[in-house]
């Protein structure tokens, strides 16, 4: 922001290091520094009122304005180490690029040294994020799910506060889908219970297809009725997920599996009935299941004949 009518609206309560951020901000956008004085006068805190105009005076007279060119209005074409390096000497000197200048170069990572760098950016860049970004997230979550670098992502998740990151619902799903097709279950799990803590609500058709396919296709029918459920509970589309599932354990043939089937099936009519769902047809591949006739437990093991003693 170069204008200074916005001071007032951009600077409340100020402690030390919020106003020497400001300081900075303007002194970089060609504002002088001058113009923050009758807004930080109003500070409660006496040391934000008197300190970081010196600081920040002394620094501005010592910006190199040629490279703080480069990284305003130069927009990277790769993550590159020579361009990352250029943005954190910038960063460091308190010539601080712009946002979608920082976005860009986060959208452009392709492998993992790439979203090391991308995430150390990240990190020397969030203090000047006034606010939760859902786009940096979003980049950064894909970047590692192209890359199947998803250690980099929870170590993201871990941090996200002090990154000042927050995930879409469509990041989030991006994620799911990207632990679902790298077989990382698991991660599925500790990531969505993650996000949950979080406030992110990830309870959508969405996610719960994503969880409920590599369910079945595993034939975990108990696991996947118990996610549905969960789903369920919490508001959200189930009807597509349990179709699912009752179209999978139809095409099972007789013989296999008739037990969890059969719980499947019964389970499948209580979640219908749940959802005031009442399809003839749906009923009716429920009723052939539960009608299924269970195969005869298999005889048990004859006892081994007892060894002949030597002969004496």
């Amino acid at each position: 922001p170069t204008n200074k009518s916005m001071l007032p609206s951009l600077i409340g309560r100020l402690s030390l290091q919020s106003c020497q951020k400001a300081v900075h901000g303007f002194a970089h956008g060609r504002v002088a520094v001058a113009a923050l004085s009758p807004v930080v006068a109003f500070s409660r805190n006496a040391a934000a009122r008197t300190q970081p105009f010196a600081t920040s005076a002394a620094q501005a007279k010592n910006v190199d304005w040629k490279l703080e060119s480069n990284i305003f209005l130069k927009y990277p074409s790769e993550a590159n180490e020579e361009y990352y390096q250029s943005l954190m000497e910038g960063i460091k000197k308190g010539v601080v690029p712009r946002r979608s200048v920082v976005f860009r170069f986060l959208s452009l990572m392709k492998t993992e040294e790439e979203i090391k760098r991308g995430i150390s950016l990240l990190e020397a860049y969030s203090i000047w994020m006034p606010t939760m970004s859902p786009i940096a997230g979003g980049l950064i979550v894909r970047a590692c799910s192209k890359a199947n670098a998803f250690d980099d992502v929870f170590k993201v998740l871990n941090n996200s506060r002090q990154l000042r990151l927050v995930l879409s619902k469509s990041s989030m799903n991006y994620l799911l889908f990207g632990l679902k097709k790298a077989n990382r279950t698991d991660d599925m799990l500790k990531a969505f219970e993650y996000l949950e803590k979080r406030g992110i609500s990830g309870y959508n058709s969405q996610s719960l297809s994503i969880f409920v396919r590599p369910l079945i296709e595993k034939h975990e029918y108990t696991q996947a009725i118990e996610m549905i459920k969960r789903f369920q509970a919490k508001g959200a589309g189930a009807r597509k997920a349990y179709l699912s599932l009752l179209d999978a354990i139809t095409k099972v043939p007789d013989g296999e599996n008739v037990a969890a089937r059969k719980v499947a099936a019964v389970a499948i009519r209580g979640l219908m009935k749940a959802d005031n769902f009442n399809d003839a047809a749906s009923i009716q591949q429920i009723d052939k299941i539960i009608a299924l006739p269970t195969p005869p437990a298999a005889a048990a093991a004859k006892p081994a004949a007892p060894e002949a003693k030597p002969a004496a």
